[in-house]
């Protein structure tokens, strides 16, 4: 399409755009000329109708109005929530697309923002399930139910919802009976815990007037073993009226294995309970991956897709080529999982980490597992690294999603380990990170994503880099 974008994209306007890319938030990429517009609602290979709602100086953002030619990718999503649900983005989209699309959003990321271009992307490695895939679901209470036209087993009415956010609605809640990406198990006990909220006399959560009484739900189903955690967060205890939940649902559910109930008077939608109280069975679920067991407790992070971990972490051992001599740093260390699970292929692994209960909850696993050669280190990255002098053969790097410090970085270059494994959840800030990493002392050796989320944009990836 070739037409002047000072004047034909402005703020309101409609256009035909035909979609020739996509870009880590998912949207749809088109070009006029050389300009780039991001549309929401739209895949490469759609054509489509797009108002533009946001104009700046080197590209803008538009909606899809109408689709007037489906991409050939495009399929019929089983979910009647999807489009409304601010869950899942590319459930109208076949899997084997999805993988393609995160590939090329990598490949693009890498060579735009890390100047890696020689880099090859392989095809990431599929989730071995694309649906009922997640061990963990939060579901919220609230007071503002977003309104459809949906009628048949979860009524939309005024003044309760439980379910999850209407897209880029944090304020509105969508009732929620059916969720595609937990079991049917965990839906049938979401509609049960639905039905006994709306019928206790006791009011959802507002966000605007911070009243209320149900605030969320949090299931988690092991996917390899049978523990089953039904987490209910209130704003008080209500005694009477949790009891009554309580054997109404064990009634239901034999299945349950925990049964915890939080309270929590904070202001911020964070699903964490300030105190928690065991309503039945044990207070944790216990989780494995390969041949190791975790135990995870009501508000801990664990990875949400168990089989696509262990794809992630069979990556990690594969990409590192362990022969079991190395002293391995494991940087974000987290619970430890990265670091036991690879405990059996190398001679020691010192994880570091800056939260102390995620540091306790590491070192508990390592002796529930009888592992003797993983220590866990409660540091700031930036400090221990500022102070360390001894260099290891290998380094993990699993940073949040902003990616890694330039302090730590410059602290990486020092130390100059043979080899780092750096595992990012976000490919933009990993090549950022990367192209300063490969200035001057590392090339990239190997690059394996990993999908872990199916229906959605989010990748994990792992690089491999060697001393020149």
């Amino acid at each position: 399409m070739t037409t002047d974008p000072e004047t034909a994209i402005k703020k309101g306007a409609e256009l035909p755009l035909t979609i020739e890319g996509v870009s880590f938030g998912g949207q749809g990429v088109a070009r006029i000329d050389d300009f780039v517009v991001f549309v929401n609602g739209a895949v490469p290979g759609d054509r489509v109708l797009a108002r533009i709602v946001k104009k700046k100086k080197s590209f803008a953002e538009a909606v899809t109005v109408e689709r007037l030619d489906a991409s050939v990718s495009r399929t019929d999503a089983p979910c009647r929530h999807f489009g409304t649900c601010g869950g899942c983005r590319w459930m109208d989209v076949d899997y084997a697309a999805q993988l393609e699309f995160k590939r090329r959003t990598i490949e693009d990321l890498f060579a735009r923002i890390g100047g890696l271009r020689d880099v090859q992307i392989p095809a990431p490695v599929p989730s071995p399930r694309v649906f009922a895939y997640r061990n963990k679901m939060e579901f919220t209470f609230g007071d503002r139910p977003w309104l459809t036209d949906i009628t048949d087993g979860f009524p939309d009415e005024p003044g309760f919802a439980l379910g999850l956010h209407v897209a880029k609605n944090f304020a509105k809640v969508l009732n929620i009976d059916h969720c595609h990406l937990q079991s049917d198990l965990a839906n049938a006990i979401l509609r049960h815990v639905a039905s006994f909220a709306r019928t206790s006399g006791l009011p959802a959560y507002s966000v605007r007037t911070n009243e209320g009484f149900w605030r969320f739900l949090i299931l988690r189903q092991c996917a390899r073993t049978s523990d089953l955690m039904v987490h209910v967060i209130t704003t008080e205890q209500a005694a009477e009226t949790m009891n009554g939940f309580r054997d109404e649902l064990l009634n239901r559910f034999p299945e349950v294995t925990s049964l915890v109930h939080s309270t929590s008077r904070r202001k911020s939608q964070v699903a964490i309970g300030e105190q928690e109280f065991v309503l039945a069975g044990r207070p944790i679920v216990t989780e494995r991956l390969g041949p190791f067991e975790f135990e995870i407790a009501p508000s801990a992070f664990f990875q949400t897709n168990t089989l696509a971990a262990e794809k992630l972490y069979d990556t990690v051992l594969q990409l590192g080529e362990f022969d079991g001599t190395e002293r391995v740093y494991d940087l974000y260390s987290g619970t430890g999982t990265i670091a036991i699970y690879l405990s059996g292929h190398v001679r020691e692994v010192v994880g570091v980490e800056r939260a102390p209960d995620a540091v306790a909850n590491a070192e508990k696993n390592a002796r529930h597992n009888g592992v003797v050669n993983c220590v866990f280190r409660q540091a700031d990255i930036r400090q221990a690294l500022a102070g360390c002098r001894d260099r290891p053969e290998a380094l993990i790097l699993d940073p949040p999603r902003s990616g890694l410090h330039p302090d730590v970085v410059q602290s990486v270059l020092r130390l100059s380990p043979p080899s780092v494994l750096y595992i990012s959840c976000d490919p933009a800030t990993q090549a950022r990170d990367l192209a300063l990493l490969t200035r001057d002392a590392y090339a990239v050796e190997r690059c394996q994503p990993v999908d872990m989320f199916p229906h959605t944009y989010h990748i994990e990836n792992v690089v491999k880099l060697a001393l020149r």
